[in-house]
């Protein structure tokens, strides 16, 4: 018994110095994320979103589209409310502070690497047996003792009593420099934390069918393939990941129901029970599979051929990461009889004759071809993707095939040339530490969005969106005419009918005092994309500027139209209408205005200013007074109260709110000379 307990010691604290290692390194080369910033979609669906600051907002982010919390954007093929929750708990426990959110980013991955020795060990079977093993023993007695396969993982590091080969691994999937989106930026958390649930639903399945059916793990394995479905979209891959694990590397666990393809099914019909309930609520959340479509200007037959670039283009980022770019454009070919379509359909011919081949040699590589390929098939649906159809992010959890692969060719290299072990062991450390370096670089250019985008340009010079977010960031520096310069290069080279370009144009005029460009800006960009918003926002903000009454109030009207439910609109509108003396219809846009934003408060003092005008004093004190309940420290808003209530001849009242104004703004002379009228008034009043 005491040997037993010493053993089971032993193996836990061999199994600490790997995972201690791997959770080091991965921290240590993420380290400078810390300092980074919210860049990119962060500012919208972390700064500018309201759901993640109260609790009572959850049950809108398991029932709208992922951007739903901002209508302009409620349209939206991504529905992953998981995403919502972990940056609700976030903000909980780091305010807007982006290093809490950077930190745990970094802490996903460095779970993720830890999952990846813990799985590679599995797959290999190191187990308890390996941990035994004495290192100092003949090869060929370790090789009897423990078996084949286990000593072909061990093979690598003979001299040390923990598994290397799932150290090896789970290292070079730590400090891959292709994970720097994933883990460097913020609004990735979707791919860390769908991976994270992924891997550990692969992991309790292969628990659960050890032997016989362990409803424990299997129910655990579902769970996780629940949370990791309601994180990020690929997860939908899992289904066909087990059997593919079942049908390479889980016959042995079967004990004999090798050919038990009713057990097979039996397994597997709860995952894909779950994933068409999956497909069923998210269709009916969207509205549809994928609303918003790209690439209109493809044929089926040109989608279908554009797979295989975008293949070939991840394999190149796997093996050679090198080139990186935020921004990776796709340029479809129109046929595979281009000199892109012959190579790229090459480079999938090769990968499918490889695939084939080591299902019928090496199972474990099979798995590691499957796992790398299978993730990507829904990135592979070129409809659904934008202008950049290519992301490094969509490669985290591929790139486990990969270095599974990786791992694998070292191990076989040693094993056919043992007199080599010592060197292909120090290639692949020396390849981990390349890997670190070109990763703690990439991450200095998430640092903020002036770095990020002057980058993406740099790389991607014919792509709308990166200039246009450059321009963004120009503009939040106040380098004006820079943005223009970006802005300009959209519109008269990339796409003239950009309505985004134009509206920013407009903008910027506006910042410059350009109040007829800005107004002709607005104009186009309303022209090409009428239900722009902000566009619309943007012109009658121009008109307004230019003193163009009845064409900013027709532009309130129209945006009433869209957008029924903005007090702004509403309360912008009744302004206008009250400088054109139509003080009736006025008065009843404030009051809706109110009715939707109780606190909307420029509407309260304006609707009180048109009573208080009117002779209205009571109507004008109640709104006066809901001025000053909502903004207690604003000392205009105090005197103007003040001014209401000697116009009724409540000078006590009237005191009250000049002394308030006195004591928050003491340098305005008005509000003194106020102050001091009334205590004459009060005390004339006593007097008499």
């Amino acid at each position: 018994m005491r040997k037993d307990i010493k053993t089971a010691e032993d193996k836990k604290a061999r199994l600490l110095v790997p995972v201690a290692l791997i959770g080091f390194v991965s921290f240590a080369v993420y380290f400078n994320t810390l300092f980074n910033d919210f860049v990119y979609d962060d500012v919208l669906q972390v700064l500018e979103n309201h759901w993640i600051r109260d609790v009572r907002y959850l049950p809108e982010m398991f029932s709208k589209a992922a951007w739903g919390f901002r209508p302009e954007y409620a349209v939206s093929n991504y529905y992953r409310p998981l995403m919502h929750v972990i940056f609700m708990v976030n903000y909980h426990l780091f305010g807007l502070k982006p290093w809490g959110f950077h930190l745990v980013n970094i802490l996903f991955h460095t779970v993720n690497s830890v999952l990846v020795f813990i799985l590679v060990s599995k797959l290999f079977g190191e187990d308890s047996r390996q941990y035994a093993v004495d290192s100092s023993q003949p090869a060929e007695n370790r090789k009897k003792h423990i078996g084949k396969r286990q000593f072909d993982a061990y093979c690598l590091l003979p001299a040390v009593n923990f598994p290397s080969a799932a150290l090896i691994a789970a290292l070079l999937f730590a400090v891959h420099p292709i994970h720097t989106e994933a883990v460097a930026w913020i609004g990735a958390v979707t791919d860390l934390s769908y991976t994270l649930f992924y891997l550990l639903s692969l992991y309790f399945y292969m628990r659960s069918t050890d032997g016989t059916l362990h409803k424990g793990f299997y129910s655990l394995s579902l769970t996780c393939f629940v949370l990791s479905l309601l994180c990020k979209e690929p997860a939908v891959t899992l289904p066909i990941i087990l059997i593919v694990y079942d049908l390479s590397l889980g016959k042995e666990a079967l004990r004999g129901a090798k050919r038990d393809f009713t057990a097979l099914l039996k397994r597997q019909s709860p995952y894909f029970f779950v994933t068409g309930l999956y497909l069923f609520l998210r269709s009916g959340v969207l509205g549809s599979f994928a609303p918003v479509k790209a690439h209109m200007d493809l044929t089926t037959y040109q989608h279908v051929i554009n797979v295989f670039p975008l293949f070939s283009r991840y394999l190149e980022q796997l093996i050679f990461p090198v080139h990186f770019n935020a921004f990776i454009m796709l340029h479809p070919i129109a046929s595979v009889l281009e000199t892109k379509g012959m190579l790229s359909l090459m480079a999938a011919a090769v990968y499918v004759a490889l695939t084939v081949a080591a299902y019928r040699k090496n199972r474990p590589a099979f798995f590691a071809l499957m796992l790398l390929v299978i993730p990507l098939l829904p990135v592979f649906y070129v409809p659904a993707l934008g202008e950049a159809s290519l992301a490094e992010r969509y490669l985290y959890l591929p790139s486990f095939g990969f270095v599974l692969l990786l791992v694998m060719t070292f191990s076989w290299v040693g094993k056919k040339g043992p007199r080599y072990a010592t060197s292909v062991l120090l290639l692949a450390y020396l390849v981990a530490g390349l890997y670190s370096l070109q990763t703690v670089k990439r991450n200095a250019i998430w640092k903020d969005n002036f770095t990020l985008f002057s980058d993406m340009v740099r790389q991607s010079p014919g792509g709308e969106l990166p200039h246009g977010m450059l321009g963004n960031a120009f503009m939040s520096l106040g380098r004006v005419d820079e943005a223009i310069g970006q802005y300009r290069i959209i519109t008269l080279k990339l796409n003239p009918n950009s309505a985004a370009a134009h509206r920013n144009l407009g903008l910027c005029y506006m910042q410059k005092g350009m109040t007829k460009e800005a107004v002709e800006e607005y104009q186009r960009a309303v022209a090409i994309a009428p239900a722009d918003l902000e566009a619309r926002r943007g012109l009658v903000l121009a008109y307004e500027k230019a003193v163009l009454l009845d064409e900013a109030i027709g532009q309130y009207r129209l945006l009433l139209d869209l957008d029924p439910g903005s007090a702004e609109t509403h309360g912008r509108l009744a302004v206008a209408l009250a400088k054109k003396g139509m003080t009736k219809e006025a008065v009843s846009h404030y009051r809706r205005a109110l009715a939707i934003n109780p606190g909307y408060v420029d509407a309260h003092y304006n609707l009180g200013s048109i009573y208080a005008n009117s002779g209205q004093t009571d109507e004008a004190i109640e709104h006066f007074e809901a001025a000053v309940k909502l903004r207690p420290d604003n000392a205009f808003y105090r005197n103007i109260l003040g001014i209401a209530y000697g116009q009724k001849g409540s000078f006590d009242k009237a005191v009250e709110q000049f002394e308030a104004a006195v004591r928050l703004a003491p340098s305005e002379s008005a509000y003194r000379s106020n102050l001091e009228r009334a205590l004459k008034l009060k005390g004339s009043a006593g007097r008499k």
